[in-house]
């Protein structure tokens, strides 16, 4: 996580601290679903959020975030050992099992220029790599699918002309 982005999400928490305090502790309907990552666990109370804030504002960046503080490319960080595929939607903090660690090794095509340093996916939402494989069930529920190292864009061969629309419907070959 940048500078930026963590500017980001400190001004997201206040604002979300800001709507608690004014729903009598009650988070908003709207995003009450995200902030309890679908009614799995209580929302956080606005001195819990104090305290998420203050560690955000003094704790190093690798533990607070995905990925590395000097944001280097995966070619440079330990191997990844679990690569996955989001399947209906971009990986993020309510569409990943709470307390997993994961980055992106491929990023998807819209959001390519936010990674300069990832390779461009064939995948719709990129492919990602996390901390530890993922259950069976938690692959179901977040719908996401493992991914074969060995199929990873930047080892396809250079005369491979895979399109977006191919990489999204691979492993779909039965459900037609």
């Amino acid at each position: 996580m940048n500078a930026r982005e963590l500017a980001t999400v400190l001004a997201a928490l206040r604002v979300y601290q800001q709507q608690l305090e004014m729903n009598g502790g009650a988070p908003p309907q709207d995003v009450e679903h995200v902030a309890t990552n679908g009614f799995e666990f209580e929302p956080m109370t606005t001195e819990e959020i104090d305290g998420l804030c203050e560690g955000l504002n003094t704790e190093p960046a690798e533990p607070l975030a995905r990925g590395t503080e000097n944001n280097e490319p995966p070619s440079q960080r330990e191997p990844a050992r679990y690569l996955y595929r989001p399947l209906l939607r971009p990986a993020g903090f309510a569409t990943m099992p709470a307390g997993l660690k994961w980055d992106y090794v491929e990023v998807p095509r819209d959001i390519a220029h936010l990674r300069p340093n990832l390779p461009v996916s064939r995948h719709r939402y990129g492919v990602i790599a996390c901390d530890r494989e993922l259950t069976v069930k938690e692959c179901v529920h977040f719908d996401v699918e493992q991914v074969p190292e060995e199929r990873r864009t930047d080892t396809r061969a250079a005369g491979d002309e895979a399109t977006l629309d191919e990489g999204m419907e691979e492993g779909l070959g039965e459900s037609r």
